[in-house]
């Protein structure tokens, strides 16, 4: 009898929970159809599409999803003005090809002996065929300027690969590493605030998964502190980035427990989680880009959650005595080699270095001489410069055993001019002597990770079976398609062409779920289009008698100052509002008023590492000016 009540239980509520396959226009009456999952949700809004991260790859989602018909909510775990991604911090560069069977020949022989997804990497080479017209006819750049046959140092970064001559890269500014591609594509989104609710500070946490059909119909927010459910209506995008911040999935994934990140400090693996959540497959966890510095890409030392300062060579004023040690004050490779994107050759193909838990930069008095007029390490870290009298005082005082015979070796090579160890240019060498030494630490860099969800040619996230999660898709650098080496550029091209399919396949009318029913788990729909965007729309300030306000744009967007007068000179400057990256501004917003105040004129030299910052101040002050009767 028990077996029995139990069967008649049962059967009801798989039927029930089955409607989860019905059509939308059939599943939205109480009398067509039983209680769906969706049902059991208390939704606090809804729109067509949820973007989940406000980067390079998720504004372009958000801006064709939105131009496809979409409501479109894009939510953002940064602060407002600090949202970008890698997109905003990046040289600004994008790849791409002028020959489609080149191209597919180069990115073949950059991924090695990995297997890659053909239909993936088939999409992206023809998604670069036409990326230039994309980025006129998307985002109305007005101007491009194209690098090939080796101009940049990226056109081709591989130019040993077949296909490589048909490799090259473009700007749309004359300049790398301005910003100007990041703003360009922001001002898009901007502008389509009509479809388009933005979110700061805002993380996404979790998806929100139907538990048979496995259809992602929405996402759970942190927004105000406080968790919220909101409907995506046809899809979800992830396009949160990768997890270089997230110390124990760096330390996991690719064996980095310590890194200096470059670019932005939010992208911390979230989106990776909550796809792994939703079932997910996973790729290219073990592939990390690196930048050109010194070592194979090093960086000062840098606490969590602090930007790296990029370490490089003092450049033509550098005398050679220079070497990098691990902890035991051993060398352990060609200090000077140029790397690819943090990539170096090692045993026959290119790869990360493998660094040690601790490293230093080992010089002399020379050398040190060459840093201080080049301006190589900033002001605010060469306390961190160890000085001694002797590499045996520098050894000791390091506990680096083996360092003066390592020093003893090296000078012995240079003056030989044969780098015996590790092949070092002869004309790279000169022997440390003196009678000071100096050490530096040093710790890897990090431009960005590759890994994450798996994803098709559709940009779809596929499950551990290889089947699209219903619903979802992803763009940019959370689950890259780079699995071993990497052409620069691409990243930011794979954020155009895979931000563009995943915005356009999203906003598609889905009829595979139904809506929930009204009233159901006390839903209360308070999030709409237009209800709740954070984007501020301006600002006003008052002034009084001899008081000037201006305007000028720097990396996270307006900075605006007060410039007061005393007669026809420049009595103050008063910093209003700015957006600007910590860290890498402050030199510039702490000193360059005073500079300006003391010259009276805003044609002052620019704070060295923070020049798009000082540019933005001194383009204010100049428009503050112009108001001056």
């Amino acid at each position: 009898m028990k077996k029995t009540v139990w069967i008649l239980v049962m059967i009801p509520v798989v039927i029930m929970f089955a409607a989860c396959s019905s059509s939308r226009g059939a599943g939205n009456s109480a009398v067509s159809r039983g209680l769906i999952f969706a049902d059991t949700v208390a939704w606090d809004g809804e729109y067509d599409v949820i973007v989940v991260g406000f980067g390079g790859a998720g504004a372009t989602a958000a801006i064709h999803a939105a131009r496809a018909g979409a409501k479109v909510l894009l939510t953002e775990k940064a602060p407002e003005g600090q949202e970008g991604g890698n997109t905003r911090y990046c040289g600004q560069t994008v790849a791409a090809v002028v020959n489609r069977e080149d191209a597919l020949a180069y990115y073949a022989a950059m991924s090695g002996d990995r297997e890659t997804s053909e239909a993936v990497v088939n999409t992206f080479v023809n998604g670069l065929l036409t990326i230039i017209d994309t980025v006129k006819k998307d985002f109305g750049a007005e101007q491009i300027y194209e690098f090939k046959d080796g101009v940049n140092w990226v056109s081709p970064e591989y130019p040993e690969f077949p296909g490589s001559k048909s490799i090259h890269t473009f700007r749309i500014t004359p300049g790398g590493s301005d910003g100007a591609l990041w703003r360009l594509i922001r001002k898009n989104v901007t502008d389509l605030s009509d479809k388009i609710d933005i979110w700061y500070e805002a993380p996404g946490k979790s998806l929100i998964q139907d538990p048979f059909s496995k259809t992602i119909l929405g996402v759970r927010i942190e927004k105000q502190g406080k968790p919220v459910n909101i409907r995506a209506i046809n899809g979800v995008i992830l396009a949160t980035g990768g997890f270089e911040n997230n110390p124990d999935m760096r330390q996991d994934y690719l064996g980095l427990p310590r890194a200096a990140v470059l670019g932005t400090l939010y992208n911390t693996g979230d989106g990776l989680k909550m796809a792994m959540e939703a079932g997910a497959d996973l790729w290219h966890m073990n592939v990390y880009e690196g930048a050109i510095g010194y070592g194979g890409g090093t960086s000062l030392v840098v606490p969590d959650n602090v930007q790296g300062i990029f370490f490089m060579l003092a450049g033509p004023n550098d005398n050679k005595s220079h070497l990098l040690v691990n902890g035991n004050g051993d060398r352990f490779l060609d200090e000077t080699y140029f790397p690819r994107h943090g990539h170096i050759y090692i045993n026959d193909t290119w790869h990360n270095p493998v660094f040690p838990e601790k490293m230093y930069m080992i010089f002399d008095q020379g050398q040190k001489n060459a840093f201080d007029t080049a301006g190589t390490i900033p002001e605010r870290y060469r306390s961190r410069i160890i000085q001694a009298a002797s590499l045996d005082a520098l050894a000791q005082g390091l506990k680096l055993p083996n360092l003066a015979q390592t020093v003893n070796i090296f000078n012995g090579y240079a003056r030989s001019g044969n780098d015996q160890a590790f092949h070092r240019a002869a004309a790279s060498m000169a022997p440390l002597s003196g009678t000071a030494y100096y050490a530096l630490e040093l710790m890897p860099d990090m431009l960005n990770t590759q890994g994450g969800p798996r994803r098709n040619e559709k940009a779809e996230v596929l499950n551990t079976e290889g089947n699209p999660i219903p619903h979802l898709y992803s763009a940019g650098e959370l689950g890259g398609f780079a699995s071993h080496m990497y052409q620069g550029g691409s990243n930011v091209a794979e954020c155009i062409i895979f931000g563009k399919i995943a915005g356009i396949n999203a906003a598609v009318p889905k009829n595979t779920v139904p809506l929930p029913l009204p009233g159901r788990a006390n839903s209360n729909i308070l999030y709409t289009l237009g209800s709740a965007a954070d984007t501020k729309t301006g600002q006003s300030y008052t002034t009084g008698a001899n008081e000037y306000i201006g305007e000028g744009t720097g990396m996270g967007g307006i900075v605006t100052i007060k410039v007061t007068m005393n007669g026809n000179r420049i009595a103050s400057i008063e910093i209003l509002n700015h957006n600007e990256t910590p860290g890498i501004s402050d030199g510039a917003l702490v000193t360059l008023p005073g500079t300006i105040v003391e010259a009276n004129s805003a044609d002052v030299d620019g704070v060295s590492g923070a020049t798009l910052t000082s540019n933005a101040l001194k383009n204010a002050v100049k428009d503050a000016l112009s108001k001056v009767k």
